[in-house]
């Protein structure tokens, strides 16, 4: 995280280079910084400076909260009106709205004006000034290494927590889970000095199974929880016990208590750092009697005894569709991504390995609509195995989340694939990456003259003031230039072209992505026909792929949305998340 004075205006830019954002915020004359301690502060920052000025203004943003020495809220942008005014005293002030969490601290009297555009911060005259900030980045902590002995699993499952910041209702935010620490398969147990153990008197007993751990890996997460051994699965927080066979089947009851914990968390915490009016819980109040007043100073084990009282149906109709669920093979190897799953607090439903694979000519129908050409049986060999009609199957039922994966052998039709080695590469590559360079990177590479009027895509990419752009056009490259390319550090990647089972076009040839040492694209776009197995390749070195083939017309609708998203502040991650939805 880097705070800087601005080079030719009035003011300091904030710019966190791993997630590659920036923000800036004006003064009225030029400031000077001096690196301090985030003292005054009450979040936790990773940098803090002092500056001398008599105000602070920002984009308009989603909402400003003003705190006093009490930590009391005494001021909400959303409530304001167009000019407020408070009387002198120590003031946190949360600048929200914005790619990474900026606070500042200021001892005055403060004037806050808002226009159509901008909010601005006045204390009458020069003041000491201490800017704050904290990048939404997550990345984890430490590995630990586990034997194939469920022991071990369900003591490195017990670790998941360590990386959650509070047992505070606001654990429901994201920025206070940290990513949690890696499992790796090894020789021994062992545990980095670096991953500490949650200090949370939660704990799950289960059998020491597999299709018993796996799916409890979110509530693990998510409430810090040990894990022992049992027979009869329940949750155990102090003097409150839950039984996990409660009224449906186990992996049923594991979700609805993990997925009724966290709303009803979201809801509790109006009641205390953010009192912001909460849609979902207008929807709930005439279906329950809970004091979230009480609730929000109370226990862990005092908040999941009322959260559990309450029947999952009256909570139901006004919680939003869950984001992700993950159905697994339980299979020995698959501990090594249930981390990467914790920290999506992705639904994980234990899953049979596929033994009816769905007729390739059905199979067909559903495909044809996302090629530009008709769909064909593929012929390509992804890790040096062979795939046929045996390999694709359809998983039968409606998904009950916005986003279905699988983890296990197969490729089932209009699901994300999961494997450890894309999850992997994607949460540490940030350390292969500048951490000094601001600018998104976009390389839009065009192998085809015939589909050169697809490569007028930077129109769509808008040079505003934030965040800042660097987009390259490359016309019919070599594999060589290919080869480079790729190679080279960016943040996204644009191929406009053909693929086939060879590889990706060039004009001298194919490029085979397994013969690729190493892809530093952040994230690649492949507007191609037949992407799926060179993209598969390309997950496996760490991109984070869209594995479509893109008409022109929904070519350009994608494009429109990314750089909407990069032109309003949004991240990378953002941008991933963008991806993975459409």
């Amino acid at each position: 995280m880097n705070i800087q004075p601005l080079a030719n205006e009035s003011g300091i830019e904030i710019i966190d280079p791993i997630e590659k954002t920036r923000y800036v915020l004006h003064t009225p004359e030029p400031v000077s910084l001096t690196p301090v301690e985030a003292e005054g502060l009450d979040f936790p920052v990773e940098k803090a400076v002092e500056l001398q000025t008599s105000a602070i203004i920002r984009q308009k943003g989603s909402y400003t909260f003003i705190r006093d020495d009490d930590f009391s809220v005494v001021f909400d942008s959303n409530e304001a009106s167009a000019i407020e005014r408070l009387p002198s005293d120590m003031y946190c002030v949360e600048v929200g709205g914005t790619p990474m969490k900026i606070y500042f601290s200021v001892t005055s009297s403060i004037v806050f004006e808002q226009s159509n555009s901008t909010s601005k911060f006045k204390f009458g005259s020069e003041q000491r000034v201490v800017v704050g900030a904290r990048s939404r980045h997550k990345t984890p902590a430490g590995t630990i290494s586990v034997t194939d002995d469920t022991e071990d699993v369900m003591q490195a499952m017990s670790l998941l927590g360590s990386s959650v910041k509070t047992g505070s209702p606001e654990r429901s935010f994201p920025t206070l889970r940290g990513h949690p620490p890696l499992i790796e398969r090894g020789d021994e147990f062992h545990v980095p000095e670096s991953v500490e153990e949650p200090t949370t008197n939660a704990t799950l007993v289960l059998p020491s199974k597999r299709k018993y751990l796996y799916p409890a890996t979110p509530l693990a997460f998510y409430l810090g929880a040990s894990i022992e051994a049992g027979n009869s699965p329940r949750l155990v927080v102090g003097d409150f016990e839950y039984d996990l066979l409660h009224h449906d089947t186990y992996e049923r009851t594991v979700e609805r208590v993990f997925q009724q914990a966290f709303f009803l968390d979201c809801l509790t915490r109006t009641n205390g750092l953010y009192p912001v009016t909460l849609h979902e819980r207008e929807l709930v109040k005439g279906n329950i009697d809970l004091d979230f007043e009480s609730l929000y100073g109370a226990s862990v084990s005092e908040r999941l005894d009322e959260y559990l009282d309450v029947p999952f149906d009256a909570l139901e109709p006004a919680m939003p569709t869950w984001h992700l669920a993950v159905d697994m093979v339980p299979a020995t190897k698959n501990v090594e991504l249930l981390p990467f799953l914790a920290n999506s607090l992705a639904l994980i439903r234990t899953a049979n390995p596929p033994t009816t694979p769905k007729p390739m000519a059905e199979a067909a129908e559903s495909m044809t609509d996302f090629y530009r050409e008709t769909y064909s049986e593929p012929d390509f060999p992804p890790n040096g195995e062979q795939i046929s009609s045996s390999h694709i199957f359809e998983l039968a039922g409606e998904t009950d989340t916005k986003e279905p994966a699988w983890v296990g052998p197969g490729y089932p039709l209009q699901w994300n694939k999961l494997t450890h080695a894309s999850l992997y590469r994607s949460a540490v590559r940030s350390e292969r990456f500048d951490a000094t360079d601001s600018t998104i990177d976009i390389e839009i590479v065009c192998n085809d003259p015939s589909m050169e009027n697809e490569s007028d895509v930077i129109r769509y990419y808008d040079l505003r003031d934030l965040p800042q752009f660097d987009v390259s056009v490359h016309h019919r490259t070599t594999m060589a230039e290919l080869v480079e390319l790729l190679g080279t550090q960016s943040d996204f990647f644009h191929y406009i072209g053909h693929i086939s089972d060879d590889g990706i076009r060039c004009v001298d040839g194919y490029l085979d992505a397994e013969s690729l040492a190493e892809v530093n694209a952040k994230t690649f776009l492949p507007n191609a026909c037949s992407s799926y197995e060179q993209g598969s390749t390309l997950i496996e070195r760490g991109v984070v792929p869209r594995q479509r083939s893109l008409r022109s017309r929904k070519s350009a609708t994608l494009l429109r949305r990314i750089s909407a998203k990069h032109s309003s502040g949004c991240s990378v991650s953002d941008l991933r998340s963008e991806l993975r939805c459409r």
